[in-house]
């Protein structure tokens, strides 16, 4: 794992891996696709998501790419005409 990860994870108190953690780390952090499965608790969350932030903040994060687009726009409208539709309701 890069060490920035490894020093944020550590000053959160989380310095030991699960063992979904331990299987599933390798091959991912290798950009392989893996499957798992596993009961709440059981650190699945991390095991998926510290190969992105991994790769996020890594030499793959750069290049010539348009900056992605903020998708705020597409749930705020919903959420405030939900309000009106409500509001008026009452």
């Amino acid at each position: 794992m890069p060490a920035p990860l490894v020093a944020v994870l550590s000053a959160q108190g989380i310095d030991t891996a699960f063992p979904i953690q331990v299987d599933t780390l390798p091959d991912t952090l290798n950009g392989r696709d893996v499957l798992g499965r596993g009961k709440t608790g059981s650190g699945k969350t991390l095991a998926f998501s510290i190969p992105m932030v991994a790769r996020l903040g890594g030499k793959l994060a750069g290049g010539k790419r348009r900056p992605g687009r903020c998708a705020w726009p597409c749930w705020e409208r919903p959420a405030m005409k939900l309000n009106v539709v409500t509001a008026n309701a009452a």
